[in-house]
């Protein structure tokens, strides 16, 4: 992690410049209780999995049982008096064995025979019908659970070897068992690195570069999209829901403008719930459309532009005025930020890791607005009592990318830290041209880039 001090309690103008240098999925077999059959139901995002009528079983995957790991699932458990099994690999006398549930008291507990020990136990009710976000972390000497927003003490554990007995996965009960259990299950993914979980997902978990395996339980886009369009590119009137029922969508004259529809394609920006491939985004995202194809995600609940692209393209489904499908940006991710992850700020409560830099709360991050200066936008937001002005342009030149990033702020009543990118292994300070714009050049690797705000001198 790379920190650069500002030492100036009265900072009036901060520039940074970024010169930012699938597993194919199988779906898993599903088993049905006996006559049983299962029937669509919500889960936490879209449709989700009633582990009381069927179980999912996967086939054994080596990958599943060596660290780094993490499992992210949602679930919702009924209070049965029972013991609940979420999720379960290998067999229980195998040295691969691991597990999440429920106990019969609906306490949250988690077995992985490879390391010693290998049972944690908590006293967190999540058997009570209610959705949770859990997240278990192996990282090689440690493992870490995570429920909704709490995160538990890290324990440190030590390898044991115990021997092997390959055998598959499961969801919903254990392989050598196949009870099945009240409960309800939603967006699980298994990657192969221990994630930094900065806060509870506000969307579907994606697929990215370190997903092992992920199942949402949804059906495939183009079952979605012919459900709710039928007629496919039609404009028939009498069907239910017609794929087109204005005309203006046919218009062909390159001056004429619907103010409902083509504008939204006019402006310097657009706000929407956006998707970039391969990236977990926010809930509330404004993008900001700049100079040579470039485009800059705010997220506006951590107040940061979070995810740049160059060579981006605005890619909208029109079935029924692009509210069935979410619009897409795509082009080539230059940086990206988690949700969570933008502002922090040093821990003062904890004396185990009082000093530590820890994600700012979201009712501490206030976003206050936009204005337009001609084509170009400023975001005013609040910070821990900071106000903030930030600006975003594309200063790129002949065979380089460059987004230029300005704030302007109040005076600071605590240091800070933002960070501007994951997955950065460098910062290299750049003097270029006048004294007051300092660009910096980042190249890709494996860690990540802050620039702290340093109020406190």
């Amino acid at each position: 992690m790379h920190r650069y001090g500002l030492r100036h309690c009265d900072i009036s103008l901060l520039t940074i410049g970024l010169l930012i240098a699938m597993v194919v999925m199988g779906w898993p077999q599903r088993t049905h209780g006996q006559n049983q059959q299962v029937t669509e139901i919500a889960g936490r995002f879209g449709l989700g999995w009633d582990a009381g009528t069927a179980a999912v079983f996967q086939a054994a995957d080596a990958r599943m049982a060596a660290a780094p790991l993490t499992v992210e699932m949602w679930v919702k458990a009924q209070k049965s008096g029972e013991s609940h099994v979420f999720i379960s690999h290998g067999l229980q006398t195998s040295g691969d064995h691991w597990e999440l549930g429920a106990t019969r008291d609906g306490s949250l507990y988690a077995e992985f025979a490879a390391v010693q020990p290998a049972r944690l136990e908590t006293s967190l009710q999540i058997a009570d019908e209610q959705w949770h976000y859990l997240a278990a972390i192996w990282d090689n000497d440690s493992l870490q659970l995570i429920v909704d927003q709490q995160r538990l003490p890290r324990q440190v554990v030590q390898r044991a070897n115990r021997p092997v007995q390959p055998a598959g996965f499961s969801l919903g009960t254990r392989s050598d068992e196949k009870k099945l259990t009240q409960l309800l299950i939603d967006d699980v993914r298994i990657s192969n690195r221990a994630r930094d979980i900065a806060t509870v997902p506000e969307l579907p978990l994606v697929r990215d570069d370190a997903t092992l395996f992920l199942w949402d339980f949804e059906e495939s886009r183009e079952d979605y999209l012919a459900r709710w369009t039928p007629g496919g590119e039609t404009n028939q009137r009498n069907l239910p829901y017609p794929h087109r029922i204005a005309e203006y969508e046919f218009e062909d004259d390159s001056h004429w403008i619907d103010g409902r529809w083509q504008n939204t394609l006019k402006g310097p920006f657009l706000a929407h719930s956006f998707q970039v491939d391969n990236h977990q985004l926010g809930a509330k995202l404004l993008a900001v459309f700049l100079e040579n194809k470039a485009t800059g995600l705010f997220n506006l609940r951590d107040c940061s532009c979070s995810t740049g692209l160059f060579e981006s393209q605005l890619q909208i489904n029109p079935a029924r005025f692009g509210l069935l499908a979410k619009p897409r940006i795509d082009g080539q991710v230059m940086w990206y930020v988690s949700p969570g992850k933008s502002w922090l700020r040093q821990n003062k409560t904890s004396n185990s890791s009082k000093g530590q830099w820890q994600p700012i709360d979201a009712t501490e991050l206030n976003y206050r607005g936009l204005t337009l200066h001609n084509d170009e936008v400023v975001f005013e937001y609040q910070i821990a009592d900071t106000n903030f002005l930030e600006h975003c342009s594309n200063r790129g030149a002949v065979g380089r990318h460059a987004v230029l990033r300005r704030w302007q702020a109040t005076a600071l009543a605590e240091p800070l830290l933002l960070t501007l990118a994951e997955g950065i292994d460098e910062i290299i300070p750049s003097q270029i041209g006048s004294n007051q714009d300092k660009y910096f050049t980042v190249s890709a690797a494996g860690k990540h880039s802050v620039w702290q705000l340093d109020g406190s001198t």
